[in-house]
């Protein structure tokens, strides 16, 4: 194996496992904007009622690599609304900035809410709607497979979350209260995913951390020895797939969210022409 190739394959951990979770972030942003262009003026309203379930998920996920990566959590509030400073809720840390882990926990701290409100997503298809998470489950565990060429990745991904939407949306569990469940915790859970500013700046602080491990890894490796690299990097690619597959239930139902209120807004819409020539 020529080393062009060793530091590609670190390249491509770089693109599989940071750049996934980058994208989503910008995803999840894109439709949180709409989301709330869509609703309007009442935007502040539809936050706090969306946020009491959003919110202190999003603020968990911070939490939650807090004591990951052996943060102090100085002060937290999971649900607090201030209208004046815009804030819903907050989790405040402090590290010792000489402790590399500690830096590099920085990253994941900022970026917790997508990591860990996308778990939290997968677990609640999981607990009330077993069908979808198996269906899912499968289309993971066909991309994960080591034998898949990157090329048959694109076929499996179309095949396998169809078949998921197909059971997600079947009629069988669509007239379930667990299947409504779902989808309300799942909007609300999803479109509070977003990242603020300060979440974007605490996450740029470890980026290079990051980076720097995912790609020297595979490089390290495969210096060593041209097996270990092969098991190793097709650990960690089939691993970031399992990964990406969660994020995208996370895009789905932040998606879902975005095209309920766009149908509501047009619905009233509709009921204010229709009273108009009434």
């Amino acid at each position: 194996m020529s080393f062009g190739e060793i530091l590609l394959s670190g390249v491509l951990q770089v693109l599989f496992w940071v750049g996934a979770i980058i994208l989503t972030g910008v995803i999840i942003a894109l439709l949180n904007g709409l989301f709330y262009r869509a609703v309007g003026t009442n935007s502040y309203k539809v936050c706090i009622a969306t946020g009491c379930i959003g919110t202190p998920i999003h603020e968990l996920g911070h939490a939650f690599f807090c004591l990951v990566f052996g943060h102090k959590i100085v002060e937290m509030k999971l649900f607090s609304p201030d209208k004046e400073s815009g804030t819903v809720g907050y989790v405040k840390h402090s590290f010792n900035e000489k402790n590399i882990y500690q830096r590099m926990g920085q990253f994941f701290i900022g970026v917790g809410p997508i990591i860990f409100g996308s778990g939290v997503l997968l677990l609640l298809l999981f607990l009330l709607v077993r069908p979808a998470f198996t269906s899912l489950a499968t289309a993971m565990s066909s991309l994960g497979s080591a034998e898949n060429s990157l090329g048959d990745y694109f076929t499996l991904i179309g095949s396998g979350f169809g078949g998921f939407f197909r059971t997600l949306f079947s009629g069988e569990l669509v007239t379930t209260w667990q299947w409504w469940v779902m989808l309300l915790l799942g909007c609300m859970i999803a479109i509070h995913m977003n990242l603020s500013k300060a979440d974007i700046d605490g996450a740029k602080l470890g980026l290079l951390l990051v980076i720097a491990i995912f790609a020297l890894v595979p490089i390290i490796v495969g210096i060593i020895s041209s097996t270990a690299h092969w098991y190793v990097t097709t650990a960690m690619t089939s691993a970031a797939i399992y990964v990406m597959c969660v994020y995208a239930l996370a895009i789905i139902f932040a998606s879902i969210s975005v095209a309920i209120v766009f149908l509501i807004r047009l619905f009233i819409i509709l009921v204010k022409k229709i009273l108009r020539r009434g």
